[in-house]
């Protein structure tokens, strides 16, 4: 997902349709993830967390909804500030020295 928004980063926003999004991310297939709340918590809130503590960058997103049902997701694409860039950078290094 990293490799995603960044490429997206310079806009600032970008909005998935959600079936498009599962297609990007090779997930539609995936049985397990048919249901909005299983595809958010298995995927779009671990790769948040992980993409805000590790990157350059911070993310946030917004389920767009059509009646009940999430038919698409904006994102939010901000880059961090140098400070939290070298915060982020001696995380991920601290995280790959212990494996």
């Amino acid at each position: 997902m990293y490799e995603l928004f960044k490429s997206y980063a310079y806009h600032g926003t970008k909005v998935f349709d959600i079936d498009e999004l599962k297609h990007l991310l090779m997930v539609d297939n995936v049985k397990s993830y048919e249901r909005y709340p299983d595809f958010r918590r298995k995927v779009l809130e671990i790769s948040q967390n992980e993409i805000n503590r590790l990157t350059d960058l911070n993310i946030f997103y917004k389920p767009i909804t059509k009646g009940r049902k999430v038919v698409k997701i904006k994102f939010i694409i901000q880059h961090k500030d140098i400070v939290e860039r070298l915060a982020a950078e001696q995380t991920t290094n601290n995280e790959l020295d212990q494996e």
